[in-house]
């Protein structure tokens, strides 16, 4: 027989236990009940709870190229276009208008650099040097310009490569140097000026073609560099009796336009 009866009308109750007496997880549960009206208004209550951190910046990854140049293969011909108005007055003050229809392309990088060479060789050309690069396993030569010494072109002579031309990035700054070699334009004098300086045509036509790029894709006197200063490789290029100096104080001489 269960001990368990339903009290009688009027009967009176056996006492509860007090609180001290009773189970853990009872107090554990009277303790919360206390404890968590108490922390809601401490919440809620203006001024009393910390000051909202500021959010993280996200991270997002960085475009290095946003619009790279359309790709046009080597050896074919840049679209034509007629030069404009101010292309010929600038190639005219910088001495170079009847190479205006060579140099007169529409510009697809967004140059900001020239980069100073030499062969190191007592010879050479544009020709030459787009073979010597091709069979390096490149689709042509390296450089965007080629001033000759008279011996594979005419001693001044400014030759204009494909990739001026065209307007592609060169491969002339060193395996692995993408901004110099995406950005800078890339000038090749003939000689070995480690052993003879250039000549003065060279020097006069190689500061022609300087100013005439700098005023043209806005690039100032500190970005004109010679390659030993970018090629992540040692390298003496353009050799210790190139006139890196008086290039540079001439080229930041102003271009009176006509």
């Amino acid at each position: 027989m269960s001990s368990s009866r339903t009290p009688r009308p009027g009967a009176r109750l056996a006492p509860r236990a007090p609180v001290a007496l009773r189970s853990p997880g009872h107090r554990a549960r009277a303790s919360l009940a206390l404890i968590l009206p108490a922390a809601l208004l401490f919440a809620i209550a203006p001024g009393c709870h910390s000051p909202r951190l500021p959010d993280r910046p996200r991270w997002k990854p960085y475009a290095y190229d946003p619009a790279p140049a359309p790709a046009i293969p080597a050896g074919e011909a840049a679209p034509a276009a007629p030069p404009a108005v101010e292309d010929l007055a600038l190639a005219r003050s910088c001495g170079l208008e009847p190479m205006t229809p060579a140099l007169s392309v529409p510009n697809l990088f967004a140059w900001r650099h020239i980069v100073l060479h030499h062969s190191a060789t007592e010879d050479g050309s544009a020709a030459k040097f787009d073979a010597e690069h091709k069979k390096r396993g490149w689709d042509g030569l390296g450089y965007h310009f080629v001033i000759g010494n008279g011996r594979g072109a005419g001693d001044g002579q400014i030759e204009v490569g494909w990739r001026w031309r065209q307007q592609r990035e060169g491969a002339h700054a060193g395996t692995g140097n993408v901004e110099y070699n995406r950005y800078g334009i890339g000038i090749c004098l003939v000689g070995n000026f480690e052993k003879k300086a250039p000549s003065a045509k060279q020097i006069e036509s190689c500061i022609r073609l300087m100013k005439y790029l700098m005023a043209r894709c806005a690039i100032p006197p500190k970005e004109v560099v010679g390659h030993k200063t970018v090629r992540p490789a040692p390298t003496d290029c353009p050799g210790r009796l190139f006139p890196m100096g008086d290039i540079l104080r001439r080229c930041a001489e102003p271009t009176h336009l006509p």
